[in-house]
């Protein structure tokens, strides 16, 4: 899904009697293109080694990843056309923006507070 806007902008003047300068047209023209169609952002209190899903439900694939963590560190694994299951440990920050590999399935472990966004198809 993209959208595109485009802005036109004309000015133009008229110079008073007896003065003598130019006439000016200036346009200008801006585009935004929108790189997701969906997004979702959440909280969850993490206690424990269990795995917990939290691959959005409105989402079949996530092309990017922001998870936020507080107070511990959590074990991120994370599936794509890449492979399944890849084990990434965060203890502050993680990022991921991918356009070829969208990620497929995601599941947390670990005892912290996170905050997530994701964003995708």
């Amino acid at each position: 899904m993209s959208n595109t806007v485009a802005v036109d902008l004309t000015i133009s003047s008229t110079p008073p009697s007896g003065a003598d300068f130019p006439t000016a047209t200036v346009t200008a023209a801006a585009s935004k293109t929108r790189l997701w169609s969906k997004s979702e952002t959440f909280t969850r209190n993490l206690a424990g080694a269990v795995n917990t899903n939290i691959f959005p439900s409105a989402m079949t694939q996530v092309e990017c990843l922001y998870v936020k963590v507080s107070g511990g560190s959590v074990t991120l694994k994370l599936t794509s056309a890449a492979g399944a299951a890849q084990i990434v440990p965060v203890d502050t920050f993680f990022v991921l923006i991918t356009s070829t590999q969208p990620l497929t399935a995601i599941t947390v472990s670990g005892t912290a507070d996170i905050e997530v966004f994701a964003a995708g198809q």
